[in-house]
């Protein structure tokens, strides 16, 4: 599993007593997790994170997020003669230990009057290939959201003007959560922002706001 070491020992069969060992081992392909399966396996030609004691025969490592995946290895031991011996193909796993997802904070969201906007919720999450379910609490009537990316999506009217908070709460496959409020500013004007929390500035050539 990732984040945690782990070690086994390849065992050999030599009827020569006492003899002497040299080990090796080849990576032939790497498939990434999708969702509950993995992609086609692909052609690699190492693995950064294992390691082999090439006298011992101790295999050994400490894989991270990114290491999660289905490996295909082949193993070879050598004697103190000359002869090799390879294994057939052997499956490796590491599997994915679920980290915590986070709603990143302080997340302020721009929509303009009469224009179709578009605001990505983001999220922390050191999984590398989770999956998430979006929620969100007190939408305006304008403002939707797709529970599957965490986009927000929606056309304001100039009635529509103020800012908005709202809970949004994100669930990742393994079933750990993260609620947090974000805020959704529509308004009329043509606008740059400046500033942050509840200092902004936002105007344009001929008219000019500050809130």
């Amino acid at each position: 599993s990732e984040e945690k070491y782990g070690s086994h020992q390849i065992k050999v069969l030599d009827v020569d007593i006492g003899d002497t060992h040299t080990y090796s081992i080849e990576v032939l392909k790497y498939a990434a997790p999708n969702g509950v399966s993995y992609d086609e396996l692909d052609v690699v030609d190492s693995i950064l994170w294992l390691s082999l004691d090439t006298e011992t025969g101790l295999l050994s490592g400490t894989p991270d997020d990114e290491d999660v995946g289905l490996y295909e290895i082949v193993f070879s031991v050598e004697d103190a003669a000359g002869a090799v011996s390879t294994s057939n193909p052997v499956a490796l796993t590491v599997d994915n230990i679920n980290d915590p997802v986070y709603i990143d904070e302080g997340q302020l969201g721009s929509f303009r009057a009469d224009i179709e906007g578009v605001y990505q919720i983001t999220i922390t999450d050191e999984d590398l290939a989770d999956s998430y379910t979006f929620a969100a609490d007190d939408l305006p009537d304008w403002l939707s959201l797709d529970t599957a990316t965490g986009i927000l999506t929606g056309t304001p009217t100039r009635a529509d003007d103020g800012v908005y908070t709202i809970d949004v709460t994100v669930t990742d496959g393994g079933g750990l959560s993260d609620t947090d409020t974000i805020s959704i500013k529509s308004t009329s004007y043509q606008y740059a922002s400046l500033g942050s929390d509840a200092d902004f500035f936002m105007g344009e050539d001929v008219q000019d706001h500050i809130s």
